[in-house]
């Protein structure tokens, strides 16, 4: 997003959890200005650590996180359109075979816990059986 159109929509400061590392306030703030949210948290880390601004900067973060709303449900999903439009009909095949090779990476996994399963049961009727006990006590007889 380029400032112009930042600042030519109607603007509204929100936190915006899904985007946020802790609560969202600065992915809200960013939003805001049309920065990136780095930026940002960038900020945010120095200001804590510059020592005299530390008190005003997780005071103002702990304002924000009470004072600000919630992005609303309609306000995320315009968003996700606008970015996603144009990219969803290019990987719309892409998404297909990409489903598919989630799938079979599932099958291959369920394959593989059926099979240490198996493993798992012999062992057990193994251990449970006469034969193996009667193989511990002749280890035993080795010297």
């Amino acid at each position: 997003m380029t400032p112009n159109e930042a600042f030519s929509r109607k603007r509204r400061l929100y936190r915006i959890p899904h985007k946020g590392k802790i609560c969202g306030v600065c992915a809200g703030v960013a939003e805001y200005l049309g920065w990136e949210v780095w930026v940002i948290r960038l900020f945010m880390v120095v200001a804590v650590f510059a020592g005299f601004s530390t008190f005003f900067a997780v005071a103002s973060y702990l304002v924000a996180y009470f004072i600000l709303d919630v992005a609303p449900r309609d306000y995320q999903m315009k968003e996700k359109s606008k970015k996603s439009f144009k990219s969803e009909a290019f990987y719309s095949k892409d998404s297909r075979t990409s489903e598919q090779m989630a799938l079979n990476a599932l099958n291959k996994a369920e394959n593989s816990l059926a099979q240490v399963e198996q493993k798992v049961q012999e062992i057990e009727a193994y251990v449970t059986s006469g034969k193996f006990e009667l193989n511990k006590e002749f280890r035993k007889m080795k010297p």
